[in-house]
């Protein structure tokens, strides 16, 4: 008996070790150490030299910073701060590469400017915060290794636009009703996953390389759901991946490839009740495989189907439907 309790009691500890190494390994070195702050107004956040990074009251550079020393390890700390803005952008972040966190900061402004502002920037982490009233939610240009987690971004006129910018990661974002574009990808090999993209009076998520390459990008386990046009668009890409979203109740497409994208995968999505066609290929697109999607209830089975193929040379596998053209379509 008593080499059975002690057999248990090794084995809860194994356990309990393996499940505490999980938690320190996925859980963020500033997330587990930095406190909270009652929220206080600040003017414009600029982030332009290690020597905008300073504490509040120190008399010069940002007086935002709450900890930090700018390393991996250890990041600039910026949280807590209400920021209302009605001529200049709320965050303004160009040419630093200095590690960096944003968190829980509300930016609320004037429909000219841009909420988040990054040029030329990479390494930066902004979280668990509000951006609303602004032309731009956050507008990101020739930045790479940015993350932005858990924000909400409504009542902008865009929501999130990478511009030129490769390698971000967009993650579980509440990204609804804005006037325009939910998500506006144009750069690659960049991460959208497990954001919730609605309502947004022009399309959910674009990617579009039309002004230069968007390859490689990964669309994954999104909710894309009534947008006013299209749910999901590629434009002029190439080998990206859009798996596992739930798109449905878009007033017109649901996911939409065209302009000569090529070798993209269209995989185990739920396309479904989208006022025209649910998954369509135009534009003389052609290598792009789309397979294990479901989708049904989509157009009228007439002018728009759940499955269509304008283009040639495309490859349909083992796809849940209703209704398809042509015929070849499996």
């Amino acid at each position: 008996m008593n080499r059975r309790w002690i057999a248990l009691l090794v084995l809860v500890v194994v356990v309990s070790s393996g499940v505490v190494g999980v938690f320190v390994f996925r859980i963020p070195t500033h997330v587990a150490v930095e406190a909270r702050h009652p929220p206080e107004h600040h003017s414009q956040i600029t982030l332009a030299a290690v020597t905008d990074f300073t504490k509040p009251g120190s008399g010069s550079g940002c007086e935002c910073v709450r900890s930090g020393s700018g390393t991996a390890t250890d990041p600039y700390y910026i949280s807590d701060w209400i920021v209302n803005s009605t001529n200049t952008d709320g965050i303004d972040i160009s040419e630093i590469d200095t590690h960096f966190v944003i968190d829980r900061v509300d930016l609320r402004g004037h429909s000219g400017n841009n909420g988040v502002s990054i040029g030329g920037a990479k390494n930066g982490i902004f979280e668990n915060s509000q951006i609303t009233g602004w032309w731009f939610g956050v507008y990101a240009i020739r930045s790479s290794n940015m993350q932005f987690i858990n924000n909400t971004i409504t009542g902008n006129q865009y929501g999130i636009q990478l511009e030129g910018s490769n390698n971000n990661e967009l993650l579980a974002n509440r990204i609804e009703e804005n006037e325009e574009l939910g998500i506006f990808v144009r750069g690659s090999n960049n991460m959208v996953r497990d954001n919730s993209v609605i309502g947004n009076r022009w399309g959910g998520i674009n990617v579009d390389g039309t002004a230069g390459p968007a390859n490689a990008n990964q669309i994954e386990n999104n909710v894309v759901s009534d947008n006013n046009v299209f749910g999901i668009g590629l434009w002029l890409g190439a080998n990206n991946v859009f798996r596992s979203n739930t798109v449905t109740h878009n007033n017109v497409t649901g996911i939409m490839i065209t302009m000569d994208s090529t070798k993209n995968i269209v995989e185990a999505n739920n396309v479904t009740k989208n006022g025209g066609s649910g998954i369509i290929i135009i534009g003389d697109s052609t290598e792009n495989t789309i397979r294990q999607n479901v989708a049904r209830g989509n157009g009228d089975g007439v002018k728009d189907f759940d499955l269509y193929d304008m283009s040639s040379g495309n490859i349909w596998q083992n796809n849940t439907y209703d209704t398809k053209k042509p015929d070849s379509i499996s």
